[in-house]
């Protein structure tokens, strides 16, 4: 998730900035336990680079507010949904 805002700010705000740890000190990310970019054991979190995806989108988008001049029109990103689980009758997956 940390890559993702990383990547989303470096793109939008200045794509020749270093990606070192000093990039890094200056961007505080406060996600919450429990949300979905930061899951709590047990939690069912396959797929993820689609929900990184999907939160790149959103702050680019949010960020087009700020910066409307460096943020191009947004993405179609293809997203297939996967079950899987146990039949608790079957026992088969």
């Amino acid at each position: 998730m940390l890559a993702t805002v990383y990547y989303a700010l470096k793109a939008v705000l200045d794509p020749d900035v270093l990606p070192n740890s000093g990039y890094f000190r200056a961007v505080k990310v406060i996600a919450p336990p429990g949300l979905i970019i930061n899951a709590i054991p047990p939690a069912a979190v396959g797929c993820v680079a689609k929900t990184c995806q999907r939160l790149a989108e959103a702050m680019i988008g949010a960020l087009s507010k700020v910066v409307p001049d460096r943020v191009c029109a947004g993405g179609n990103y293809v997203c297939g949904i996967q079950y899987w689980g146990e039949d608790p009758v079957t026992r088969a997956f």
